[in-house]
């Protein structure tokens, strides 16, 4: 397997685990576990946009 389609697999995963995280946070009651999650979606997206700067070369 090439880095390209290694790269590509691991943003379908992140882009999966986005929508998960954004589902529990949208039914999450605790204040707390609702930023915890929202860190944790943001420094996804971070780490999404930094494998397509590469996966797009």
């Amino acid at each position: 397997m090439d880095e390209k389609t290694m790269v590509n697999d691991i943003l379908a995963g992140v882009k999966s685990d986005l929508t998960a995280y954004q589902t529990a946070i949208s039914e999450a009651e605790n204040i707390s576990l609702r930023q915890a999650l929202q860190t944790i979606r943001n420094n996804d997206e971070s780490f999404q946009y930094e494998l397509f700067k590469i996966a797009r070369v």
